[in-house]
């Protein structure tokens, strides 16, 4: 739901902006993202959209990047295997 994005761009390319942009537009339409759930894979693992989904009140399920082991090992993130391979559990 946020703009289109040049293909040459990782998945994290300016995800503050894009991040923004898409709670703006939710916000406008009078929706409240606080205590929305997010479902990502392991392109999605960082620790700005983290921080990001943090501050707005968002729970993160995010897959563990395995290539970001030296930032993993001293944070403890939440991540249910079982919702990330069924999302349909969430809307059932």
């Amino acid at each position: 739901m946020s703009t289109p994005k040049d293909a040459s761009h990782h998945d994290l390319f300016e995800i503050e902006k894009v991040f923004k942009e898409m709670g703006d537009q939710l916000k406008s339409a009078d929706i409240d993202i606080r205590g929305f759930f997010l479902n990502a894979d392991a392109g999605f693992d960082s620790y700005e959209l983290r921080t990001i989904c943090s501050q707005n009140e968002i729970e993160a399920n995010i897959k563990i990047n395995p290539r970001n082991t030296k930032q993993n090992s001293q944070e403890t993130h939440f991540f249910d295997e079982k919702l990330y391979q069924n999302e349909s559990l969430l809307n059932g």
